[in-house]
């Protein structure tokens, strides 16, 4: 660029050669050739002055085009803001409290259970102190639901303080109608059908449909109706439940009549609910349903297969309800129950990248004083401050007691276990880790 623009600066002011004057005959010779050297001197001062600026402006702006087509390096400042970004760490110790019994299995999740058996579940998590509770209408279409409720009815212990203590969570976005009963302009939720081969509770009642309904109206049929099947008359709180494609979003995000309006009026207002939340796979719905919202909308998000030992790809969502004051509650801690005896990950077999990160935290449990690996998972899933309670899914006695026992461990855990995993890579180096033993 230089060298074109001196080119240019040449064109408009000729060389000091061709701007001499003409000498004349006789006595004014000496005279003209002073005035001519004096002329030639001040013009070619001019050319270099020209120069000079030309070459100040080309680099001027190659420094600017530089500075837009690089990133630029990172200040101090903008460093300690990235060390701040990281979630905080539990500052407490993990108790029964901060576990959720999930009720999904008592609807025969995959496979058939007997109601008795299905009872005896809940039971023994009463008698072994777990308080806090999560089914919803999608679980064998409402099965889940009279099932935690006829064991609630049944359980001999019962007092009016147990009732008080037990906080039960339950989920909005689909009323359950008697095929007969379906409109024209419902949205039947073909893929929880029996017979269907998504359909993944195989003891849903043949003569049920799941319609998707996300309006306000929706959300308050929803919560009348699981009341009526767990058979009491307030729950502690709701979640608006798989809000994750685009029709089902717009309409719980309509201003007037959506879901997301409605459930905080209903916590806010109506006063029938003390906590409202949402619940999901995709933290990318949950998040844009937080930033998208008026604020306080939420008091926080069931977050499923977000934060695990395999990966956590929910740490965006985490940060941002870190940073708005709001919870997470944690499901799927045990990455699909691939950690803790399954083949599966996210809905489907798990690959072989994912078995193999399984089998190396495995190879870590036992190198670490052969600590289970439950355990470890389920200290993992509440190492950041943000997530005040988990959920762990139970199908029988003995996955319960188990549970206890789990919890029981993470007290043991070698702490040194956490920066090894990040050495070896099944962490990255800033993954907030547990740090309360």
């Amino acid at each position: 660029m230089i060298d074109k623009n001196f080119t240019k600066i040449t064109k408009i002011f000729p060389s000091s050669a061709s701007l001499e004057m003409p000498k004349e005959k006789g006595t004014q010779t000496t005279t003209s050739s002073s005035a001519g050297s004096f002329l030639r001197a001040f013009l070619f001062a001019i050319i270099l002055a020209s120069f000079a600026q030309q070459v100040v402006f080309v680099i001027f702006q190659r420094r600017e085009s530089s500075s837009t087509t690089r990133p630029r390096l990172k200040t101090k400042q903008s460093r300690r803001d990235i060390k701040m970004q990281i979630l905080q760490p539990r500052t407490s110790k993990v108790t029964q409290n901060e576990v959720i019994v999930g009720l999904s299995s008592l609807a025969g999740l995959y496979a058939k259970m007997e109601e008795k058996h299905a009872i005896d579940v809940v039971h023994c998590a009463l008698d072994l102190g777990f308080r806090n509770f999560d089914t919803a209408p999608h679980y064998g279409l409402g099965l889940s639901e009279e099932r935690f409720g006829k064991a609630l009815k049944s359980y001999p212990k019962m007092t009016e303080d147990l009732r008080e203590e037990i906080k039960i969570w339950t989920k909005v976005g689909r009323v359950i109608k008697d095929k007969n009963d379906v409109l024209k302009t419902d949205r039947v939720e073909e893929g929880n059908v029996l017979g269907h081969p998504d359909c993944v509770f195989p003891e849903n009642n043949p003569e049920s449909r799941p319609t998707l309904n996300y309006t306000g109206d929706g959300v308050a049929q929803s919560l009348t109706d699981s009341l009526e099947r767990i058979g009491v008359k307030h729950i502690f709180g709701i979640r608006v439940h798989d809000c994750e494609d685009e029709m089902r979003f717009e309409e719980a995000a309509n201003k007037d009549t959506g879901a997301f309006v409605r459930i905080k009026r209903m916590r806010d207002e109506e006063k029938v609910v003390e906590d409202v939340s949402l619940g999901g796979n995709d933290p990318m719905y949950s998040l844009r349903a937080i930033r998208e919202s008026a604020e306080n909308t939420f008091d926080g998000v069931m977050a499923a297969g977000s934060w695990n030992l395999i990966d956590q790809d929910g740490c965006e969502l985490y940060k941002e309800c870190e940073k708005r004051g709001m919870y997470i509650h944690n499901a799927g801690i045990y990455a699909s129950g691939l950690l803790v005896g399954g083949s599966t990950y996210k809905y489907g077999p798990a690959n072989e990248n994912v078995i193999a990160k399984k089998k190396a935290w495995e190879q870590l449990c036992e190198e670490f004083g052969n600590v289970s690996l439950p355990a470890v998972a389920m200290a993992f899933s509440a190492a950041p401050n943000v997530v005040k309670k988990f959920a762990v899914g139970v199908k029988s006695r003995f996955e319960v007691e188990k549970t206890l026992e789990w919890l029981n461990e993470i007290d043991n855990i070698d702490p040194k276990i956490w920066e090894e995993a990040k050495l070896r890579g099944l962490l990255s180096s800033d993954c907030t880790v547990p740090n309360v033993f």
